[in-house]
């Protein structure tokens, strides 16, 4: 059995238990569908609730290392310096500004949700690879592989401008 396989016998069984847990009584959100009384329902809507936190750190660390090296370099600030946690205390602090700046302007999750899964689901599964695959084997293709992947690299560039420019663009459907 592949992967591909597995995945799919994973969520087909996932979905047939949830649906004999549920059946047509499923709420849209998960966490509405467990018992506020039961001690493990508490924990699982805790868990729910604390996972995007954590991952806010994780996603952001690879922007603000960067960004801390680039200052340092450009400031030639020597990394074990209390001069360099304080710049990287305000580098952090100020990305998460701007990212709470982000979501106060664009209020709909939906809207963000429509906007980064078009501008990065399209330029890192389409585009990105394309270019990087082009970048590296250059000489060693043949030049038909070249504009093949050419096309699906500025495909791929062109889908993602087009979808985040309509997710961007689209009425904000506030909560009644």
């Amino acid at each position: 059995m592949g992967i591909c396989d597995t995945s799919t016998s994973a969520y087909l069984g996932t979905a047939i238990v949830g649906y004999l847990m549920f059946g047509n009584s499923a709420q849209p959100e998960v966490t509405l569908n467990l018992s506020a009384g039961d001690g493990i329902s508490r924990i699982i809507i805790w868990i729910v609730i604390f996972n995007p936190v954590t991952k806010f750190a994780l996603d952001f660390a690879p922007v603000a290392l960067r960004t801390e090296g680039y200052l340092a370099d450009k400031f030639e600030i020597p990394i074990d310096t209390n001069t360099f946690w304080l710049m990287a205390c305000a580098v952090r602090t100020l990305l998460v500004a701007l990212a709470l700046a982000i979501v106060l302007l664009l209020p709909s999750f939906a809207t963000v949700l429509g906007v980064l899964g078009s501008l990065c689901a399209f330029t890192i599964s389409v585009a990105f690879p394309c270019w990087c695959y082009l970048r590296l084997f250059w000489r060693e293709i043949a030049w038909t592989e070249r504009a093949v992947n050419a096309v699906f690299a500025l495909g791929g560039v062109c889908c993602a401008l087009m979808g985040t420019y309509a997710s961007a663009c689209s009425p904000i459907h506030l909560p009644k």
